[in-house]
Protein backbone atom coordinates (compact mmCIF):
# COMPACT_ATOMS: atom_id res chain seq x y z
CA UNK A 1 0.00 0.00 0.00
CA UNK A 2 1.31 3.66 -0.54
CA UNK A 3 0.47 6.99 0.35
CA UNK A 4 1.04 9.02 -2.33
CA UNK A 5 1.17 12.89 -1.59
CA UNK A 6 1.37 15.66 -4.82
CA UNK A 7 2.50 18.90 -4.19
CA UNK A 8 1.31 21.33 -7.22
CA UNK A 9 1.49 24.82 -5.77
CA UNK A 10 4.41 27.02 -5.73
CA UNK A 11 6.87 28.05 -2.67
CA UNK A 12 7.89 25.79 -0.25
CA UNK A 13 5.21 25.77 2.69
CA UNK A 14 3.45 22.43 1.77
CA UNK A 15 4.35 19.94 4.42
CA UNK A 16 2.35 16.83 4.81
CA UNK A 17 2.93 14.09 7.87
CA UNK A 18 1.03 10.67 9.15
CA UNK A 19 0.83 9.39 12.16
CA UNK A 20 -0.81 5.67 13.89
CA UNK A 21 -1.10 3.34 10.52
CA UNK A 22 -3.01 0.28 11.45
CA UNK A 23 -3.50 -1.98 8.93
CA UNK A 24 -5.49 -5.43 7.92
CA UNK A 25 -5.39 -7.00 5.04
CA UNK A 26 -4.41 -6.04 0.85
CA UNK A 27 -7.02 -5.30 -2.09
CA UNK A 28 -6.49 -6.96 -5.45
CA UNK A 29 -4.37 -3.81 -7.75
CA UNK A 30 -6.05 -2.54 -10.74
CA UNK A 31 -2.73 -1.96 -13.12
CA UNK A 32 -2.73 2.01 -14.34
CA UNK A 33 1.20 2.15 -14.96
CA UNK A 34 3.76 0.81 -15.72
CA UNK A 35 4.67 -2.26 -14.05
CA UNK A 36 7.73 -3.34 -12.34
CA UNK A 37 10.03 -6.16 -13.73
CA UNK A 38 8.47 -9.62 -12.16
CA UNK A 39 10.13 -10.60 -8.58
CA UNK A 40 11.20 -13.76 -8.47
CA UNK A 41 12.39 -14.29 -4.93
CA UNK A 42 9.57 -14.98 -2.20
CA UNK A 43 9.84 -12.87 0.85
CA UNK A 44 9.42 -14.16 4.48
CA UNK A 45 5.86 -14.36 5.95
CA UNK A 46 4.56 -11.26 7.46
CA UNK A 47 1.47 -10.03 8.04
CA UNK A 48 1.40 -6.48 10.26
CA UNK A 49 2.86 -3.16 9.26
CA UNK A 50 0.99 -1.18 12.04
CA UNK A 51 2.97 1.55 13.16
CA UNK A 52 2.94 3.96 15.60
CA UNK A 53 6.18 5.44 15.38
CA UNK A 54 6.60 6.05 18.86
CA UNK A 55 8.82 2.81 20.19
CA UNK A 56 12.49 4.71 19.78
CA UNK A 57 11.00 6.54 16.87
CA UNK A 58 11.27 3.33 14.69
CA UNK A 59 9.31 2.53 10.88
CA UNK A 60 8.65 -0.66 11.85
CA UNK A 61 9.95 -2.12 8.72
CA UNK A 62 8.87 1.14 6.36
CA UNK A 63 11.35 2.85 4.70
CA UNK A 64 12.22 5.95 2.42
CA UNK A 65 13.56 5.35 -1.08
CA UNK A 66 15.40 8.97 -1.33
CA UNK A 67 17.95 10.26 1.24
CA UNK A 68 15.40 13.46 2.45
CA UNK A 69 12.52 11.51 2.35
CA UNK A 70 9.85 10.51 5.08
CA UNK A 71 11.31 11.37 8.56
CA UNK A 72 10.00 10.48 12.22
CA UNK A 73 10.11 13.50 14.34
CA UNK A 74 8.14 14.04 17.41
CA UNK A 75 7.28 17.54 17.36
CA UNK A 76 6.94 20.57 15.10
CA UNK A 77 10.71 21.98 14.11
CA UNK A 78 11.07 25.22 16.72
CA UNK A 79 11.52 27.20 13.26
CA UNK A 80 8.37 26.15 11.41
CA UNK A 81 4.63 27.43 11.73
CA UNK A 82 3.36 24.70 9.71
CA UNK A 83 2.53 21.04 10.56
CA UNK A 84 1.77 19.14 13.58
CA UNK A 85 3.17 20.48 16.51
CA UNK A 86 3.29 16.99 18.58
CA UNK A 87 1.97 13.26 17.48
CA UNK A 88 -1.34 11.84 17.52
CA UNK A 89 -0.39 9.17 20.49
CA UNK A 90 0.82 12.40 22.48
CA UNK A 91 -2.67 13.82 22.81
CA UNK A 92 -4.84 10.91 22.90
CA UNK A 93 -2.86 8.36 25.07
CA UNK A 94 -1.71 8.34 28.64
CA UNK A 95 1.68 9.57 29.75
CA UNK A 96 4.17 7.92 31.68
CA UNK A 97 1.76 9.38 34.95
CA UNK A 98 -1.27 7.57 33.13
CA UNK A 99 -2.89 11.23 32.83
CA UNK A 100 -4.75 12.18 29.70
CA UNK A 101 -4.59 15.12 27.72
CA UNK A 102 -7.98 16.96 27.68
CA UNK A 103 -8.56 17.84 24.08
CA UNK A 104 -9.15 20.24 22.91
CA UNK A 105 -8.09 22.58 26.09
CA UNK A 106 -7.88 26.71 26.28
CA UNK A 107 -4.63 28.49 25.94
CA UNK A 108 -5.03 31.14 24.15
CA UNK A 109 -7.72 29.84 22.12
CA UNK A 110 -8.64 25.67 21.60
CA UNK A 111 -5.72 23.82 20.94
CA UNK A 112 -5.68 20.27 19.52
CA UNK A 113 -2.25 19.37 19.59
CA UNK A 114 1.09 19.30 22.89
CA UNK A 115 2.69 22.72 23.17
CA UNK A 116 5.58 24.07 24.24
CA UNK A 117 5.34 25.15 28.09
CA UNK A 118 8.12 25.49 30.12
CA UNK A 119 10.65 24.11 27.40
CA UNK A 120 8.63 21.00 27.50
CA UNK A 121 5.90 19.33 25.54
CA UNK A 122 2.88 19.63 27.34
CA UNK A 123 -0.58 20.05 27.42
CA UNK A 124 -3.90 20.60 30.22
CA UNK A 125 -5.59 17.59 31.69
CA UNK A 126 -9.09 17.42 32.62
CA UNK A 127 -8.10 19.69 35.85
CA UNK A 128 -7.31 22.62 33.53
CA UNK A 129 -3.57 21.84 34.64
CA UNK A 130 -0.35 21.36 32.65
CA UNK A 131 0.80 18.09 32.35
CA UNK A 132 3.79 16.66 30.21
CA UNK A 133 3.22 14.95 27.02
CA UNK A 134 3.43 10.99 26.34
CA UNK A 135 7.04 10.85 24.03
CA UNK A 136 6.18 9.78 20.28
CA UNK A 137 6.57 10.15 17.01
CA UNK A 138 5.29 10.73 13.98
CA UNK A 139 6.32 10.62 9.84
CA UNK A 140 6.55 14.17 7.90
CA UNK A 141 7.70 15.44 4.29
CA UNK A 142 8.64 18.77 4.61
CA UNK A 143 9.04 20.26 0.56
CA UNK A 144 11.40 22.72 1.53
CA UNK A 145 14.22 19.48 0.82
CA UNK A 146 13.39 19.23 -2.69
CA UNK A 147 15.67 21.58 -5.08
CA UNK A 148 13.76 20.12 -8.55
CA UNK A 149 10.07 20.12 -9.63
CA UNK A 150 9.08 16.72 -10.52
CA UNK A 151 11.19 14.93 -7.82
CA UNK A 152 9.71 12.64 -5.64
CA UNK A 153 10.21 10.52 -2.46
CA UNK A 154 8.57 6.73 -1.63
CA UNK A 155 7.36 5.51 1.81
CA UNK A 156 6.90 1.80 1.64
CA UNK A 157 5.53 -0.97 3.82
CA UNK A 158 7.38 -4.22 4.20
CA UNK A 159 6.10 -6.84 1.91
CA UNK A 160 2.93 -8.33 3.64
CA UNK A 161 0.61 -11.71 3.15
CA UNK A 162 -3.51 -11.09 3.21
CA UNK A 163 -5.01 -13.07 5.66
CA UNK A 164 -8.49 -12.92 4.04
CA UNK A 165 -10.31 -11.29 1.52
CA UNK A 166 -11.09 -7.69 2.92
CA UNK A 167 -8.84 -5.90 4.75
CA UNK A 168 -8.51 -1.86 5.96
CA UNK A 169 -6.08 0.17 6.54
CA UNK A 170 -6.37 3.10 8.94
CA UNK A 171 -4.37 6.58 9.80
CA UNK A 172 -4.26 10.23 10.78
CA UNK A 173 -2.91 12.94 8.84
CA UNK A 174 -2.17 16.14 8.32
CA UNK A 175 -1.98 18.60 5.36
CA UNK A 176 -0.60 21.74 5.00
CA UNK A 177 -0.33 23.24 1.47
CA UNK A 178 -2.07 24.56 -1.39
CA UNK A 179 -5.50 23.57 -3.00
CA UNK A 180 -4.19 21.48 -5.18
CA UNK A 181 -1.76 19.35 -2.78
CA UNK A 182 -2.92 15.83 -2.79
CA UNK A 183 -2.69 12.58 -0.44
CA UNK A 184 -3.37 9.35 -1.90
CA UNK A 185 -3.61 5.50 -0.66
CA UNK A 186 -2.04 2.97 -2.82
CA UNK A 187 -1.73 -0.74 -2.94
CA UNK A 188 0.81 -2.35 -5.12
CA UNK A 189 0.74 -6.09 -5.75
CA UNK A 190 4.52 -7.52 -4.99
CA UNK A 191 4.98 -10.15 -8.28
CA UNK A 192 3.45 -7.45 -11.08
CA UNK A 193 4.39 -4.32 -9.40
CA UNK A 194 0.68 -3.25 -10.37
CA UNK A 195 -0.80 -0.28 -7.97
CA UNK A 196 -5.08 0.58 -7.29
CA UNK A 197 -5.60 3.86 -5.30
CA UNK A 198 -7.53 3.03 -2.55
CA UNK A 199 -7.89 6.35 -0.66
CA UNK A 200 -7.60 9.76 -2.25
CA UNK A 201 -7.46 13.81 -0.17
CA UNK A 202 -7.28 16.79 -2.22
CA UNK A 203 -6.11 20.18 -0.60
CA UNK A 204 -5.09 21.22 3.17
CA UNK A 205 -6.86 19.53 6.25
CA UNK A 206 -7.67 22.01 9.91
CA UNK A 207 -4.04 22.87 10.35
CA UNK A 208 -4.21 22.46 13.97
CA UNK A 209 -5.49 18.95 14.55
CA UNK A 210 -5.20 15.34 13.28
CA UNK A 211 -7.62 13.93 10.63
CA UNK A 212 -8.85 10.35 10.81
CA UNK A 213 -8.99 8.15 7.77
CA UNK A 214 -9.96 4.78 6.85
CA UNK A 215 -9.60 2.80 3.04
CA UNK A 216 -11.53 -0.41 3.51
CA UNK A 217 -9.53 -2.76 1.13
CA UNK A 218 -10.91 -5.63 -1.45
CA UNK A 219 -8.58 -8.50 -0.90
CA UNK A 220 -7.10 -11.95 -2.51
CA UNK A 221 -6.20 -14.24 0.65
CA UNK A 222 -2.47 -15.41 0.26
CA UNK A 223 -0.72 -13.15 -1.96
CA UNK A 224 1.91 -10.35 -0.88
CA UNK A 225 1.46 -6.87 -1.09
CA UNK A 226 2.68 -3.29 -0.14
CA UNK A 227 2.27 -0.26 1.36
CA UNK A 228 3.31 2.82 0.09
CA UNK A 229 3.48 6.86 0.24
CA UNK A 230 4.84 9.06 -2.49
CA UNK A 231 5.40 12.62 -1.82
CA UNK A 232 5.90 14.24 -5.50
CA UNK A 233 7.08 18.25 -6.04
CA UNK A 234 5.86 19.89 -8.46
CA UNK A 235 7.20 23.75 -8.45
CA UNK A 236 5.30 26.22 -10.62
Amino acid sequence: IKFVANRTGSGRSSDIAIDDIVLQGEAIPISTRTPRPISTTTPRTRYNASCDFDVDKELCGWKSDTNYGWKVIHQREVNSSIGPSSDYSSIMRSNVDNKLCQIPYDEKGPQYYCIINLKRNRCKGSDNKWIDCRDGGFVQIQSGEFDQAGERSQFDSPILDALSDEGCVQFHYNIAGSDNDELNVYVEDYWSGRKSCMWHKNGPTVPNRWIPAEAPLKLKKDEKYKVGIIYELMII
